[in-house]
């Protein structure tokens, strides 16, 4: 999964993800890059809020999220859906401890 922002991130950026996980992902590693840094987080089943942090270079506007397993609803026996899915996002937060950014539309 690839979102771009409008405006590049802060230099110190936080990020704040309210997700859960699809099928077999559930607590299994998930990769978080920006700006030329990877985090590993692990969500599970049910939505929750995970934080973290990323010292960039003042210009990064990519946030690539690995998924470790998609998996499409086809695959899990329902006929019509091939979308692979591995994680749900609710809510996606960009902070600097002061401003938030919003990803581009």
């Amino acid at each position: 999964m690839v979102i771009e922002f409008a405006q590049p991130l802060p230099r110190r950026a936080g990020v704040v993800l309210t997700a859960r996980a699809y099928d077999v992902n559930a607590n299994m590693p998930f990769k978080m890059h920006l700006g030329g840094q990877t985090r590993e987080f692990k969500v599970g089943w049910h939505q929750q809020e995970i934080g973290l942090h990323f010292d960039t270079d003042g210009a990064a506007r990519t946030l690539v999220i690995e998924v470790p397993q998609p998996v499409s609803p086809e695959e899990r026996g329902h006929p019509g859906d091939s979308r692979k899915l591995g994680i749900g996002i609710g809510d996606i937060i960009i902070t600097d401890g002061t401003k938030q950014a919003q990803a581009a539309r």
